[in-house]
Parts: structure tokens; sequence; C-alpha cells
């Protein structure tokens, strides 16, 4: 009697009976629908968007459904027709898509910003700054949560069977519908700004501001740049005292109900500018720490390069092309010192620090911070730490020579970890910061510092949250830009409140104005310490969410610019008058025109 012939092994084409096999095509569908909900509800409880949350949330639904069309196509162009010998890769690009995607959602939820092909190429090469941060946001078992659901995601992606199901043509009509449906005109696209509404990859197109001047424009820009007018401040009496310089970290002025801010979370800090000299209208030059330093220590008016901007080793060496924070104080004899409690190896800090002028910086490898609980995405001490051992340096220094120090606190960095609860907790955290700032200036006092030495305060950038409807209404367009600024000086007269504009590169030619020399300034920069500030002075702030855009600021007037080569133009101004402007595109052009021109690395000048 015949037997029966065996079965023949399962093909593409064949239906398999294993449930793994028929609705496996469908995980990375799911893991997409599960963060597009999770991006969703981020913008739907923000507070930015808290007048129409449902609109802006249908929004983000909208922008993304061109993402998921394309996951949903080619997964039927796999099932139907794709050759086996590329399944592989269709499976390994989807994981791929599917992780970035995900990674986009975490950094809205962490850090109110976007993924872009500028973060990934300076983090994917320092995977123990990441996973710290991740520790620091979400504990040990979090991330080890985080890790078992990524390889479950990718593991699944990659290996498990695939087989056409009867519903697998519904993919092609689902695909079709949620591309049409990404790809109508917007319902309102006023309800939420760009930089939230586009998806990943239509946020990481071609950026505009990579868009060069063509030759007889930047020659013409230059030409205008070199006719605004001068100015020469007479040289001030030369003064000899010490000068420490703190950089407090992610302080906004809506921390600091001393500046005209919405919240009340810094009282010490508040109490020290309201009995000394306070600048309520500071601008930071842009929106992270690599730009708060280059625009504080380097005197950058504006940094925006063509290339990579998150490298500080990649930053030409603005000492061949101007003066510097630390190089003016070298310059009348004073030693310099930078001090954090961070690792200097992160985006090449330590070299960068010597290229500008640092005689001495020191971070986290200084045998004091030895047994110190750490921030474990920079290795970073806290700032009980950073302010006992600038005492102790203090105190073992030899005198004679007068010194220009630099402090950079590290607690208040996101993801706002309270030390003393080990909580994320903004409030507890800032908190934190503002009580052992507080002490540090006691122990100043106590010691004697302020009969000769002052004090500068300041912050690298606003803080990375989201911007609060009481806070557009206290500052204006300068919500994403407005940082404190205290200066402790027993000589000024005090209490003094200056609410003149300025900006975090006027402290390079201020100190120059300090040090006795002869200043010579054009039309748009000023001196923190000329009387009654100077009406022309001009802050420029990049923003990281509207790519391309600056944020212009005078004393009475301000718009906002967009970068795009020879169209570079104002999108909106308010009391500029056409030569403001056109002396401000003349400023953005030199500044531009003359980072990129020094292409010598400040490394290389540290070797």
């Amino acid at each position: 009697m015949p037997t029966a012939p065996a079965p023949s092994p399962a093909s593409p084409t064949t239906p398999d009976r294993s449930r793994l096999a028929r609705w496996g095509v469908l995980f990375p569908l799911l893991a997409m629908f599960a963060a597009l909900g999770a991006r969703a509800l981020l913008v739907a409880t923000n507070p930015e968007f808290a007048s129409e949350p449902g609109a802006a949330a249908a929004l983000v639904v909208q922008s993304d459904a061109v993402l998921i069309a394309a996951a949903c196509l080619l997964l039927w162009v796999s099932l139907h027709g794709l050759p086996r010998r590329l399944l592989p890769l269709s499976r390994a690009a989807l994981a791929g898509f599917i992780v970035l995607y995900s990674v986009d959602v975490m950094m809205v939820w962490c850090m109110q910003t976007r993924l872009s092909w500028g973060r990934l190429t300076t983090f994917a090469p320092l995977p123990d700054v990441v996973v710290g941060f991740l520790v620091d946001r979400f504990g040990v078992a979090g991330v080890a949560l985080i890790a078992l659901i990524a390889l479950t995601l990718i593991g699944g992606l990659l290996f498990a069977p695939w087989r056409r199901a009867r519903y697998s043509h519904a993919l092609l009509a689902g695909g079709v519908a949620l591309g049409a449906f990404g790809l109508w005109r917007p319902m309102d696209p006023d309800h939420l700004p760009r930089w939230m509404r586009e998806n990943v990859v239509a946020l990481n197109t071609p950026n505009p501001q990579r868009k060069r001047y063509s030759p007889a424009e930047e020659e013409r820009l230059t030409a205008a740049y070199r006719q605004l007018p001068v100015r020469t401040l007479a040289p001030a009496s030369p003064d000899r005292r010490n000068v420490i310089l703190l950089i407090v970290e992610s302080w906004s002025s809506y921390h600091s109900a001393a500046f005209d801010g919405v919240l009340d979370w810094t009282p010490e800090l508040d109490a020290l500018a309201r009995a000394n000299t306070r600048f309520t209208r500071f601008h930071a030059g842009g929106y992270c720490t690599a730009e708060g330093l280059v625009n504080l220590l380097g005197g950058v008016r504006l940094w925006v390069p063509y290339g990579k901007t998150s490298q500080l080793d990649q930053l030409p060496s603005v000492a061949s092309q101007r003066d510097t924070l630390p190089g003016v104080f070298r310059r009348a004899g004073y030693s310099t010192r930078f001090m954090t409690t961070g690792t200097l190896d992160f985006v090449g800090k330590g070299p960068w620090l010597t290229g500008i002028g640092y005689e001495q910086s020191e971070g986290s490898e200084h045998p004091f911070y030895n047994g110190w609980p750490r921030i474990a995405a920079f290795d970073a001490a806290h700032d009980e730490a950073l302010y006992k051992r600038t005492l102790q340096w203090l105190g073992d220094r030899p005198a004679g020579q007068p010194f220009f120090l630099t402090l950079e606190t590290v607690s208040s960095h996101i993801p706002y970890l309270d030390p003393d609860s080990h909580r994320i907790d903004i409030e507890a955290c800032f908190r934190y910061t503002d009580r052992w700032a507080g002490w540090f200036v006691r122990e100043l006092e106590r010691r004697g510092f302020f009969e000769d030495g002052i004090l500068v305060i300041t912050s690298d950038h606003r803080a990375m949250t989201p911007t609060l409807p009481a806070e557009k209404t206290a500052f204006g367009l300068g919500l994403s830009s407005r940082v404190p600024l205290v200066i402790v000086d027993r000589r000024r007269p005090a209490p003094q409140v200056i609410d003149a504009v300025y900006k975090q590169a006027d402290l390079v030619p201020s100190f120059r104005h300090w040090l006795g020399e002869s200043v010579t300034l054009d039309a748009l920069s000023a001196s923190l310490f000329e009387a009654g500030g100077h009406p022309e002075n001009v802050a420029l702030h990049r923003r990281d969410r509207e790519v391309a855009t600056l944020d212009v600021f005078f004393s009475d007037g301000e718009g906002q610019v967009k970068m795009t080569g020879d169209a570079t133009d104002f999108l909106w101004a308010k009391n500029l008058s056409a030569e403001r402007r056109a002396r401000v595109l003349a400023l953005i052009a030199h500044e531009r025109l003359t980072v990129d021109a020094d292409t010598t690395p400040a490394v290389a000048a540290a070797k």
C-alpha cells in the first residue's frame, strides 16, 4: 500500500500553522503604534500645549502616520515577492527604524527635544554616557527593563518566523490609507510648533542653516560688517582683584523670583542677586552646555558652524580669531584655572579648555572626588564636592599672582536627579543647587575673598524643560534664552538692577575693560561695566527646536532670523529699523564666517 508523501517544507507563500508565524508579522507595527501613542501622550500632557492638547496630539498622529505607512508597505513587500536573500535586510531596516523612532520618543520624554543626526553621531560613540544618563533617569532596574524590551523587540524582528496571513493584504490597504492621511494638508499646524509636529525623518531633512553664502553675498556681507560703526571704551582704572566665574548648570530666569521668574526655587541665589548687581535681561547664545561655554569663555557671539556643532574639540580655535576670557586674563598676568566635577573627556572639553587659554583644568578624575557619590552620565560628584574642593584649592594656593577661576557645576543637569532623595525631582534638584551655592558664597565671605575678589554667577543655558504659559507671558520671545547674571563686587554700588540687554559673549570685552585695556567694539556689543549699557547691543540666541532660527534681542526691539544661505533674512521684526536689521544680518555672516574660516581645531593648539 503506497504511503502518503511527506509534506514539503513550508514556503514563504504557504500559511504557517504556528501562531507566532501568523502573528509575528504584526510585531513591528504594534511596536510602532505603541511608540506613536507615547509621543502623542507626551504632547497632550505637555504644559506648552495645554490650551488644546487634543489638537496637538492629533497633529503628531497625522505627521507620524507617514512613517507607519512606510513600515506597513515594507512589510507587505517583504511578504509578497521580496527575494529571500533580501529578507534579512528588510528585517534589519525595520528594526533599526523602530529603534530610532523609539529613541526620538525617549528624547522628547527625557529632554524636551528631538533626535537629530548631529546628536546621533555625537552620542552613539559614547555608550557610557548614554547608559549613565539612563541609569540616572530610570535607575538600574529601569535600564534593565528597557534593555530587555529592546532586545526582545530586535530579536523578534530579526528572528521570529514571518508567514503570510490571510489579512496580510490589509497591510497594503492600511499603508496606503495611513500615507494619504499623513500627507494630507495638516489639520491646523498652528496648534503645534514644527519641532514637535514633524516626524523624526522630516525633521532631519537637509538643514537650511548648512547652506553657505555665495562668494558674492559673502563679499557683500563682509563689506557691510566692516562698515559698522565702532566705538572705543576709555580704559578703566586697572583692577587686579581675583575673579571667580561660577557657571550654574541650567539655572534659568524662570526658576528665580529675583529675575522676574514664575517660580521661586532659588531663594539663596535670589537674595544674593537682590543684595548685589543683577542683570535681568541677560541671554544665553544657545541651548546646551557646549554652546554656553563657547559663548561665555570663547567670546563667540553666534556659534553656528556649517559642520557638527556638538563637539567642542571640533570648534575652530577661537583664540586665533578673537580674544577668549582666559586669554584676556592670562595677558593681564593672571593664573587661569577651570574646575568641574564632570569628566573633561566629554565632547573634547579638556583639550578645548587648554586651547582657549586655561593653564590648568580639572574634572572628575581629581583624587578629591574619590568616594563621593556620582552622577552616572558624567561621572560627576555633586555641587557640594565642587565647592569644598574649591575652598581646599583656595586655601592651598600660594599668595601673590591674581587668579581667574572658572567653576562649572553639574548637579542641576538633566535628568535633575536630587542628590538628597536620589529621585528625579527638578524642584528639589534646583533647591539643592541653590542651597550649596549659598553655602559657598558664605564661606567665601567668611574667608575674606571679597576683600580682594569678585564673584560672577551665571548659567550656561536655559533648562531643558517644557516652557510654561506663565513664562511666555513674563519673557515673551526670551523664554528660551533668559538666564540670570549676578556680580558680587563690594566696590560696586549695591543693590543695583540692570535691565539693558546683554549676552554671554559680552563677558570677554567686559573684562578687557575691567582690566584696564582700551576696548574697541562694533556697534552690536557692550561692556557690563559701562554705565547705562549700550542701546545698540544685540543678543542672538540659536534655537534648538526651530532649526536654523535665531532670536534677536535689542533693548527696545526684537525679531527672528531664518538662516538659509543667501536668503538669510528676518522672519519678522518688532521696532527694528532697516538699518538695524542689515547690521544684524552682517553680524550673523561675520560670526559664521569667522568660525568657519579658522580650520585649526583648538585641540591641535593644546598638543
